[in-house]
């Protein structure tokens, strides 16, 4: 099953949706996509390798925060090494870009930076393999 990536790229005033694989990867995949969608789409380019540098670069943030067992929670595979929100902020900081995160919230969508957003992505219950939820 696919997930469904919603990414507010930089400026433009039309949001596109893409296709994310639900794989234990996938927030940091949508935030990939977010920086260079260019990149992204090419065959060449490969996603797991990028997302996990991401994820590898977020748990380095958090370990040097003295975060230690948030950093061994994101180490894990499937439902239980994925990101939550108060790992996001890590998350922006590591990415280099601003995010929101819908569906975590019913009143509003949260907001993670400090830069304009440049990513929007939808939480949601999916059953990919790995668990329950998936970022989308």
């Amino acid at each position: 099953m696919m997930a469904r990536c919603i990414l507010a790229m930089l400026a433009l005033v039309l949001t596109d949706v893409y296709g994310i694989a639900p794989d234990g990867l996938c927030l940091y995949s949508c935030l990939i996509a977010a920086t260079n969608f260019d990149d992204y789409r090419s065959p060449s380019f490969d996603r797991t390798v990028h997302a996990e540098a991401l994820r590898r670069k977020t748990i380095t943030l958090l370990e040097q925060e003295g975060l230690c067992s948030a950093a061994r929670r994101l180490e894990l595979s499937g439902k239980d090494g994925y990101p939550d929100e108060p790992d996001f902020h890590y998350i922006a900081m590591a990415s280099g870009i601003s995010f929101e995160v819908e569906g975590i919230s019913e009143r509003y969508v949260p907001h993670y930076g400090t830069a304009p957003v440049r990513a929007r992505v939808r939480f949601s219950s999916v059953a990919d393999g790995a668990g329950p939820v998936s970022y989308t």
